[in-house]
């Protein structure tokens, strides 16, 4: 499946692709936490050559178990307890957001981290099961 060729616009607010034309779904933020480097950023092409009945499915992530989940989890959260629960600023966590949301080794999918070792919820949600917001807490792969 071709990737799409992104360019972004004379005000630098919005990317598309140069073969298609459509819009990519991208913050100013995460543009401006990336430097605008626009490799950073992937879609599937909609466009030129692309046949869909050439096209092979591609396989779904594989989410770690929910009991490997919930027990990585339970340790985070002990860890992060036993610290006495210390939270970071909102600007901290978007910027973690953009991060995971636009994960280079591809953890990121449908709102959850695929990492073996974490398998957690991502969102910005101002919860207490969301470790963006815990100054303890860490991207398996170091990220952030």
């Amino acid at each position: 499946m071709p990737w799409c060729d992104l360019q972004l616009d004379e005000s630098r607010t919005k990317v598309t692709c140069k073969v298609c034309g459509e819009p990519f779904p991208v913050t100013i933020d995460e543009l401006k936490l990336f430097k605008y480097d626009l490799s950073r950023f992937s879609q599937s092409c909609r466009g030129g050559i692309y046949d869909e009945k050439l096209a092979i499915a591609p396989e779904p992530p594989v989410m770690p178990p929910l009991y490997r989940r919930a027990w990585n989890f339970i340790k985070a959260w002990c860890k992060h307890t036993l610290k006495g629960n210390p939270r970071v600023s909102e600007r901290k966590m978007r910027k973690r957001l953009a991060i995971c949301k636009s994960c280079p080794s591809n953890m990121y999918y449908d709102g959850y981290c695929l990492h073996g070792s974490c398998g957690c919820p991502i969102n910005d949600r101002n919860t207490y099961l969301s470790k963006l917001w815990w100054r303890d807490g860490k991207c398996p792969l170091n990220y952030w």
